[in-house]
């Protein structure tokens, strides 16, 4: 084999070699950040309603005031009432008032 010929070789095997292990580290992040994701938050209004929410987003936030829940998740906002729940403004359900579990 002439020199140049081999290393042109050697560059090539060189490149793939370091797209591969750059493919990895982005494949390991992302499994790394799907583990991540998602997440549980629960509280009990002074009304005795508890109030459990489950996401895959990457966050979740929640806030609990006298008789209503706060949940941001996703980039919706989903607010439970004693009497309906809304999502992003928009009523989307009627909640019976004597539902303990929501």
């Amino acid at each position: 084999m002439n020199k140049p010929r081999a290393n042109k070789l050697k560059l090539t095997l060189a490149a793939i070699l370091l797209l591969a292990m750059v493919m990895a580290l982005i494949l390991l992040a992302a499994m790394f950040a799907g583990g991540l994701a998602g997440g549980s938050a629960g509280g009990t209004l002074s009304t005795g309603r508890n109030v459990m929410a489950h996401s895959d987003s990457l966050s979740l936030s929640t806030a609990f005031s006298s008789d209503t829940a706060t949940i941001e998740t996703a980039g919706m906002t989903i607010v439970v009432q004693p009497s309906s729940l809304i999502v992003d403004g928009t009523t989307v359900a009627f909640i019976d008032k004597d539902l303990s579990d929501v």
